[in-house]
């Protein structure tokens, strides 16, 4: 039988190969795009038929993926995709006096592709700031400026759609709303407003800017060239500024006569779609041409002949009465040749229409889009891709150490934090990290209370979690594959200690949900509490394990959330055994001195002076230690082990204080 699986990893890397190295048309990219999808969605699909735990990160990148396609494929209801006037900004900004490649969409594929988003909350400020970079470089009321607002309001929609208003995950970035970003943009919008140059309205106004002496004369309102009378508001052909070039489209502003005697007449000038700067992808009307800034006073003797230019509503469905088809053009929007933007004329000017009686059609053309003339296909330089590549690595943001807000520094000048920033992670209070000990063994702790002394030296206190093998219990009892208990002892630790984080869920959690930055080996199960001091497994109190309630700049796990609970089956101890050491990737990461606590579950044998200490113990534990076992758990055989305490080399269980389960848990949701 054919391993499908196999197959997915090589589909997706030749289609990342392919966008990345062959610089495609967007179009081309929007194809290859949707294909990524499919591939990640064809993927997550048959890996939940293989496992009953579905694979979080890979939805976490697929959801991403997925947000980021529909984002970059929006259209508008004539098929222009908003995203092609973000291609029209500039590639670099100055940074003290530097140019630097400024972050893009394009720059934000490249960093999905290699998969360094983790978080939906940091691709989204990726996203936002892509946006606001556009507008910040634009004027209020440009295209790009509207196109960045439409497409931030999309993402957000999109975001809200495929998290299930966080019932498929649950992260800070759905605190950002539509209304949220309305009154952001109306207020940029005014500020940006009250600091730019009122634009001439160019389809009502002019600007005359003759040459110099080109003013005397006497002005006309028509003018005979060629036995053809032209007049103001008329369109013209005119001869262009270089050889085998296309006559240049003039609406005619003012004639007049020179004091030579030289007819004159002054234009505003209307651009096609080669004469434009514009992306690669964006689509013309068939006989289209823009209205421009640009105007020119010439000799009516340059003047080669009429044509028309019609308002897009007018021109399907009429033509100018006694001009030649071939001579009628459609004008939809303005061009801007200094900031390279295009923008839709919302009234024609009546001005515009005087000079001309329209017919009604008889039959309505259908409006055609067409691809532009620059289609081909443009190298990229080597060291611009060395760039790309440079700047496609995506730098961790500084987080910063939060303060604990209730309590105030104590007499013996401790600083209590809620987030803090140490030599391996950043960690934050109900967190649980994985330690380093004297023995060279690794075991687990979670941090209750985070401090630093007078000397600035960071600490840690709270309870230990324990692996099975470290806790007495029935010879028939089983356990989930990675289940572990808190204990009711706590310590101090020297955040110095710190190996990497790990985390630790209450059932209810653990079947349902995962933070989606951990490996599914650094997720824990936890139903029971361990007393040290009596020795004994007791069920966790109703209101579960400890929630911590933290100050808004805390950095908050992001959850998602399963589409079906899962069924973890329950395991006698023996075999967890023979997988623990195999299962954990963090002996990979550590010296072979240093293993992890989680691979030195294999049971010691009981030497005759504790089998009767053991013993008693049983006769100890709690009836209520945990609920009934779960369905998949019915068809594993009970195999009777008795496990023993590890040795106090590891950790002393003399010096620490009882934990009261009321106080202290492990990671609050």
């Amino acid at each position: 039988m054919m391993d499908w699986m196999s197959c997915v990893p090589t589909s997706y890397l030749c289609l990342t190969m392919l966008v990345n190295i062959t610089n495609l048309t967007l179009k081309s990219t929007r194809m290859h795009l949707a294909l990524q999808k499919v591939v990640m969605q064809t993927k997550l699909q048959l890996r939940q038929d293989e496992q009953s735990v579905p694979d979080v990160p890979s939805a976490v990148q697929e959801l991403l993926m997925s947000l980021f396609i529909s984002v970059y494929n929006h259209q508008d209801e004539e098929g222009r995709c908003f995203s092609d006037s973000m291609q029209e900004l500039p590639e670099h900004d100055e940074v003290d006096g530097k140019k630097v490649r400024a972050l893009s969409l394009d720059l934000i594929k490249r960093r999905l592709d290699s998969g360094q988003y983790k978080r939906l909350d940091a691709f989204q400020e990726d996203v936002f700031c892509c946006f606001q970079r556009a507008r910040n470089l634009s004027r209020s009321d440009s295209q790009v400026f509207e196109d960045s607002v439409e497409l931030q309001l999309f993402f957000i929609r999109q975001r809200d759609e495929l998290c299930q208003n966080g019932d498929l995950l649950h992260s800070p970035a759905l605190n950002y709303s539509v209304l949220e970003l309305s009154n952001a943009v109306d207020a940029e919008r005014t500020a940006k407003q009250a600091t730019e140059q009122p634009e001439e309205d160019q389809d009502t106004k002019s600007v005359f800017k003759d040459e110099p002496g080109s003013n005397a004369g006497t002005a006309d309102n028509a003018l005979s060239y060629n036995q053809q009378v032209y007049r103001i508001g008329d369109f013209v052909y005119a001869e262009g500024k270089e050889r085998n070039m296309d006559p240049i489209i003039l609406n005619i502003q003012r004639l007049w006569t020179n004091q030579e005697g030289q007819q004159m007449l002054y234009g505003n000038q209307y651009y096609r779609p080669n004469e434009t700067y514009h992306v690669t992808t964006r689509k013309f009307l068939e006989k289209e041409v823009f209205k421009t800034e640009q105007n020119v006073a010439i000799p009516l003797n340059q003047v080669l002949g009429r044509c028309c230019v019609l308002s897009v509503k007018d021109y399907f469905r009429s033509k100018p009465e006694g001009v030649d088809e071939k001579d009628v053009y459609v004008c939809e929007s303005r061009y801007s040749a200094r900031a390279r933007a295009f923008k839709k004329i919302k009234n024609w000017p009546v001005s515009l229409m005087t000079g001309y009686r329209l017919v009604t059609r008889e039959e309505a053309l259908e409006p055609k889009r067409i691809m532009s003339v620059f289609r081909q296909r443009v190298e990229k330089h080597k060291e611009e891709i060395a760039e790309l590549e440079e700047h496609e690595k995506l730098v961790e943001k500084e987080k910063p150490n939060v303060h604990v807000s209730s309590t105030t520094d104590n007499e013996d000048g401790h600083t209590y934090y809620e987030q803090f920033n140490t030599p391996m992670c950043l960690i934050k209070t109900g967190d649980c990290m994985y330690m380093k000990t004297d023995s060279s063994r690794v075991t687990i702790a979670q941090a209750d209370v985070i401090w630093t002394d007078k000397d600035g030296e960071a600490f840690f206190r709270g309870p230990w979690v324990m692996m099975p093998s470290e806790v007495h219990h029935a010879p028939n009892r089983t356990f989930y594959k990675q289940e572990v208990f808190i204990s009711t002892l706590e310590e101090t630790h020297s955040v110095k200690d710190i190996l990497s984080k790990c985390v630790v869920l209450e059932h209810s959690e653990y079947i349902s949900c995962r933070p989606t930055e951990f490996s599914e080996s650094d997720v824990f199960v936890c139903e029971s509490s361990y007393d040290e001091g009596k020795r004994q497994i007791r069920e966790l109190p109703r209101e579960g394990l400890k929630k911590y309630v933290h100050l808004a700049p805390v950095i908050q796990d992001e959850i998602y959330f399963f589409r079906r609970l899962i069924n973890p089956p329950k395991f006698p101890i023996h075999l967890l055994n023979a997988q623990a050491q195999a299962n954990n990737p963090l002996v990979d990461s550590l010296s072979a001195t240093s293993a992890p606590l989680v691979a030195q579950v294999i049971p010691h044998h009981l030497n005759p002076a504790l089998e009767n200490s053991v013993d008693s113990d049983m006769m100890m534990e709690d009836s209520l230690d945990g609920p009934p076992p779960s369905v998949g758990s019915a068809d594993i055989p009970i195999v009777p082990v008795v496990s023993t305490p590890t040795t106090s080399k590891s950790r002393k269980v003399q010096g620490r204080s009882l934990w009261s389960l009321g106080t202290s848990s492990t990671l609050g949701t």
